[in-house]
């Protein structure tokens, strides 16, 4: 019964903590749907729930990560840096509870 209480304690102080933390932006307006992109940045080989593990070892590993929404229902978003020899752009790839739910290239900064 302790065990219980504990962890429903556990779980009140995380949701406290998720309401402090900064959801700008990713809250304001929904990722983009699907998988869009060019053959530049290799975002078209990537699949709706892939893993981020399998995400960055075909596009490589993402350099910025910008989490959104509650704890139970976030959204992260990771950028990943392309084409650094003419002018560096970046993929934003969308996950929710660890799946890829969206993914698009060409973009000029990192998540907001």
């Amino acid at each position: 019964m302790k065990f219980i209480k504990c962890l429903w304690a556990m779980v009140f102080l995380l949701g406290l903590i998720s309401c402090g933390m900064d959801h700008s932006n990713l809250n304001e307006a929904p990722p983009p749907a699907g998988i869009n992109g060019t053959e530049d940045s290799n975002v078209l080989m990537l699949e709706l729930g892939m893993s981020k593990g399998r995400v960055d070892s075909i596009i490589g590993p993402s350099e910025f990560e910008k989490r959104g929404g509650s704890f139970f229902n976030s959204i992260t978003c990771t950028s990943h840096v392309y084409n650094e020899e003419f002018d560096v752009k970046f993929v934003h790839t969308y996950f929710k509870n660890g799946s890829l739910i969206a993914a698009s290239d060409s973009h000029s900064t990192t998540c907001q």
